[in-house]
């Protein structure tokens, strides 16, 4: 049971026995647990960013994994709302494309695309849903064992999300070892930080409760950021490209001295 939990409880018992209001007084001495706060890797370099999700190849299955790569980078989905996405959620006919999402708490909401990303799903439509009505309760990104089709499991995007991971780490040893499909959504929170989204509009778009939890797991400058605002009114330190006005030669500067 956690500790702000208990102490509740003993505070209403308390309330009701006056005999354990010294128990009370003395589980409130008691300190929290502090864990040492620290910064969850995501993909700093864009460059590499880009070379994962463009590492499928150009075949059929690299079509769809792809779209995957793409659209959980793009909307900030994760892997399970993904995999619950039925065809009918698809609104891409539409002025403002977007996925109907059911997320946390089977809370709906509307998650807009990118026009990029739209034509990924598109492409992907027609190679794997060629020729089925656009309100379909079929899995939008399946399977197929034993001739049925079934809802690709989450176990199954990580294992995509890894594979085409490990192929890019071979150019790009600044990708993070390893990746998993919550790192994109975490990289591009912090990428629209970064980039001068405002942070209500970042807590919406990530269906985050509270504001804090963003700007806990999201809000961090980049060290390019850092150091450009650490150069602000720092003039003080000499940059060592000065001309020295004395030669380096011993002996000329012990003659200039009158020393020899």
């Amino acid at each position: 049971m956690p500790c702000a939990a208990i102490k509740s409880y003993v505070r209403y018992a308390s309330s009701r026995d006056v005999s354990l209001q010294q128990v009370y007084l003395s589980i409130t001495d008691v300190p929290f647990l502090r864990v040492e706060k620290k910064m969850r890797p995501i993909i700093e370099e864009r460059s590499t960013l880009k070379a994962f999700l463009d590492a499928p190849p150009n075949t059929r299955t690299g079509c769809r994994d792809t779209m995957m790569l793409s659209v959980l980078f793009d909307t900030m989905i994760r892997a399970v709302e993904l995999i619950n996405i039925r065809l009918k959620d698809d609104n891409l006919k539409v002025a403002a494309p977007y996925i109907l999402i059911k997320g946390k708490g089977n809370k709906e909401r509307t998650v807009p695309i990118s026009e990029n990303v739209v034509s990924l799903i598109e492409a992907y439509m027609a190679e794997y849903h060629d020729g089925e009505s656009a309100g379909s309760s079929v899995p939008f990104i399946y399977t197929v064992s034993h001739g049925e089709i079934h809802s690709m499991s989450e176990r199954n995007v990580e294992r995509i999300v890894k594979k085409y991971a490990d192929i890019v780490r071979k150019d790009h040893q600044d990708l993070p070892n390893p990746v998993y499909s919550y790192m994109l959504r975490r990289t591009r929170g912090t990428y629209l930080y970064r980039d001068g989204v405002a942070i209500e509009t970042i807590v919406l778009a990530m269906e985050h409760s509270s504001i804090q939890t963003t700007k806990d797991h999201y809000a961090f400058p980049s060290l390019e950021q850092k150091r450009k605002a650490m150069e602000i009114g720092n003039p003080v330190i000499s940059s060592g490209n000065e001309v020295p006005e004395w030669p380096d030669d011993e002996d000329e500067f012990a003659r200039l001295c009158g020393l020899r």
